[in-house]
């Protein structure tokens, strides 16, 4: 099993407003961001992801304010997007990742993404 933490913000993408004045694009520069930090903190441990497919792949988002379930997969698209990118997977492929999105309460202004990766049978096998 591999553990990590990634000290990186996601806030809720679907609720989001953006100021005409900061430019059209602006959201789009965090996305690159967010799926770019996320990708090059996988490369770091890349070398202790577990063998075997599938792989089960929880991303624990830990912030000040609880999401919804709609808007807390939102906020986490490109952290999952950049760690397949860092595994060669793709991330709508089950047999090669299985996906789980949790949230846990932080203390105020404490934003974080622990991301735990462990080998998996695939499902109907009945064996883990």
């Amino acid at each position: 099993m591999l553990e990590f933490e990634m000290p990186l913000k996601t806030i809720s993408e679907a609720n989001r407003r953006y100021n005409w004045g900061r430019g059209r694009f602006y959201h789009l520069h965090r996305h690159r961001k967010q799926r770019e930090a996320a990708r090059l903190m996988m490369n770091a441990h890349r070398d202790r992801v577990p063998a075997g497919r599938p792989l089960r792949i929880t991303l624990v988002r830990i912030g000040p304010r609880r999401l919804d379930d709609d808007n807390l997969a939102g906020a986490l698209k490109h952290v999952r997007d950049g760690i397949a990118d860092s595994l060669e997977i793709d991330d709508g492929d089950e047999t090669q990742a299985v996906w789980s999105v949790v949230q846990e309460n932080g203390p105020a202004g404490q934003y974080s993404i622990y991301v735990r990766i462990e080998a998996c049978t695939p499902a109907g096998t009945g064996r883990e």
